[in-house]
Parts: C-alpha cells; sequence; structure tokens
C-alpha cells in the first residue's frame, strides 16, 4: 500500500477517534453539568432520591460510550474490509491490463499473419494468372472449367480483358454466362 495512503487512513482513524471522544466527553458533562442544577432547585426534603437519579445519569454516558465504541469498532472493521476490497480490486485491474496486453498483441499478429497470408495468396494468383494467359485460350478454358466458381472469378478479374475474353470464348458457353455474370458482380 502507498505510504500516502496509509497516512490518510491513519489520519483519518484518529480524526474519528477524536470526535467520539469531544462526543462522549459533551455528553458527560452535559449530565454532569445538569444535576447539580437539577439537586439546587429541588427541595431538601428530595435529597434521598437525588443520588439515584444521578446513579442513572452516571449510567447513560456509559451506554452512550459503549454504543460509540461499537460504532468505532464497526467503522474500522468497515475500513478493513474496504482496504480489502481495494486490494483485490487492484489485483482484478492488473490483471486486467495484462489480458488486455496480451489480447492486443495477439490481434496484431493475427493482423500481420492475415496481411501475410494475403499476400502470398496474391502472388499466388498473380502467378496462376500469367501461367494462364501464357497457355493457349483452348487449354485455359478447360481448365478453367473445372475450378470452382469464386477462384475462377477471381483469376480472370486478375487478367488483362483481352486475354480472360480469348479464354471466356472456349468456355462452355453456360459456365462462361456465369463466370461473367461473377465479374461483373465483383466489379
Amino acid at each position: 500500500m502507498k505510504p500516502k495512503i496509509k497516512i490518510f487512513l491513519i489520519a483519518l482513524v484518529m480524526v474519528k477517534i477524536c470526535l467520539g471522544l469531544v462526543f462522549f466527553f459533551q455528553v458527560e458533562l452535559g449530565a454532569f453539568l445538569s444535576g447539580p442544577d437539577a439537586i439546587a432547585s429541588e427541595p431538601a426534603k428530595q435529597t434521598a432520591a437525588v443520588p439515584e437519579q444521578e446513579a442513572d445519569n452516571s449510567d447513560d454516558p456509559h451506554i452512550d460510550l459503549a454504543l460509540v465504541v461499537q460504532k468505532m469498532n464497526r467503522l474500522a472493521a468497515e475500513e478493513k474490509a474496504l482496504e480489502q476490497k481495494r486490494i483485490e480490486l487492484a489485483a482484478f485491474e492488473a490483471e486486467i491490463d495484462r489480458k488486455i496486453e496480451t489480447l492486443t498483441q495477439l490481434r496484431n499478429d493475427i493482423k500481420s499473419q492475415m496481411a501475410r497470408k494475403k499476400t502470398i495468396e496474391q502472388q499466388k494468383i498473380k502467378h496462376l494468372m500469367k501461367a494462364y494467359a501464357a497457355m493457349k485460350p483452348q487449354s485455359a478454358a478447360a481448365l478453367i472449367e473445372r475450378l470452382d466458381r469464386p477462384f475462377a472469378i477471381e483469376l480472370l478479374s486478375n487478367m488483362k480483358g483481352e486475354a480472360a475474353g480469348k479464354i471466356l470464348t472456349y468456355v462452355d458457353k453456360e459456365k462462361a454466362a456465369d463466370l461473367i455474370e461473377g465479374l461483373v458482380e465483383r466489379n
């Protein structure tokens, strides 16, 4: 725990103790000061009853003192519980910060891997595109007919329009129409 927090908590406890003592002495002094006034104003024949009243008044400060002590103990226990919760929250916060840092690092790693994968895929498609463009249109058309639709569209979209057009003239008419439709949707 930080020294400033410790000093603050100690000062807070001292203030509470001082306030409790002031409260106790005010109550005791009030009972003490009001007692003789009551005795002086009463007739002399009731002097026997006065010690009983003073005895009752002397019990009140002890009850108040016990109540004050009980409240102070309860407040001290609550302060300890709050301090324990602060410590636990600080530990949770540190753990969450570590997890956020780990997740951020993982996210950055995934982004870089995805970028590398995309670059590699683009290089492969460019290589295949060059190979298909260099082939005779009849041979390239036969191979493109066997490819799945998304890959064939990707491949044709990277070719020059003239090379793609020559290849598509040799592709089955239904397959060629489907691929052209995909090329239009892609653009």
